[in-house]
């Protein structure tokens, strides 16, 4: 079962570094999430766009997904997610031109999930973080990228 908690729908919303880790408090704390992102590319000037997903108070603990648009490589790093859990898992997606980047994700209590690009590219990872760990922030590095659509929906 799934319940929308956030909805950010507006076109154009515009998120640089310089607000980077202002997550609506709606969409932290929830340890379970669906996540559907949709950045526009075109006029994007951010060298990297990530989600920080279930990561602790103090930032220890985190599982970072980072797109680097120079490359066109999905970053999936879990090299702090936990404990014992090593080394980050790599794609190419297969973008043309300056088409929207979409990514679909599931995070699970030791479970995430990643679609990107009209699911052409999958990436899936065990991680074991610690119950407390629920933190969600978004992020770019390095310039600025509209976001056309977010939404988050907790999982039961």
């Amino acid at each position: 079962m799934c319940k929308k908690i956030y909805t950010k729908p507006s076109l154009n919303t515009h998120f640089s570094s310089a607000k980077s880790g202002n997550t609506d408090p709606e969409i932290s704390g929830k340890p379970c999430l669906v996540i559907i992102a949709e950045f526009e590319m075109s006029g994007c000037t951010a060298e990297e766009i990530g989600f920080v997903l279930r990561s602790s108070g103090d930032g220890v603990q985190q599982t970072l997904l980072l797109y680097h648009k120079q490359t066109g490589v999905l970053t999936f790093d879990r090299s702090r997610s936990d404990g014992w859990s090593e080394g980050a898992q790599n794609a190419i997606l297969e973008r043309t031109g300056g088409e929207p980047l979409m990514l679909h994700i599931f995070v699970d209590t030791s479970v995430v999930e990643v679609y990107a690009d009209s699911y052409r590219t999958v990436m899936t990872n065990n991680i074991y973080p610690d119950p407390a760990s629920i933190g969600l922030e978004i992020f770019v590095r390095g310039g600025s990228v509209s976001i056309i659509s977010l939404d988050v929906w907790k999982l039961r």
